[in-house]
C-alpha cells in the first residue's frame, strides 16, 4: 500500500473515531482500541495482496518463458517449417487487410 494511501486511510480513521466518539459516546479509549485493530487488518490486507499479486507475476512470468523455451526449442529443431507457417500466416493476413 502507498504511503499516501496509508495517510489518507489514517486520517479516515481518526475522522470516525472522533465522529463515533462525538455522536454515541462511546468511550475514546474503546475507539482508539477499535482504530489500532482496523490499521492492523489495513495493513495485513494490503502485505496479503502484495503478496498475491507477486506471486501472480512470477507465475505468468514463469509460464511465459516456458512457452519461449518450446517455441525457441520448435525454430531450432524445425526452421523451415516455422518459416512456412510464418510466410502463410502473413500471406493470410494480407489477403484480408487487401480484400477491405
Amino acid at each position: 500500500m502507498s504511503s499516501a494511501a496509508k495517510n489518507e486511510l489514517s486520517a479516515l480513521l481518526e475522522d470516525l473515531v472522533e465522529l463515533a466518539s462525538n455522536a454515541t459516546g462511546i468511550d475514546p479509549e474503546k475507539l482508539e482500541d477499535l482504530k489500532a485493530s482496523l490499521h492492523e487488518r489495513v495493513g495485513k490486507f494490503g502485505s496479503d495482496a502484495r503478496g498475491a499479486a507477486k506471486d501472480a507475476a512470477s507465475s505468468i512470468q514463469d509460464q511465459a518463458e516456458e512457452a519461449l523455451g518450446k517455441v525457441d526449442g520448435f525454430a531450432r529443431a524445425k526452421p523451415w517449417q516455422l518459416a512456412l507457417a510464418a510466410g502463410l500466416i502473413g500471406f493470410v493476413v494480407g489477403a484480408m487487410v487487401s480484400r477491405k
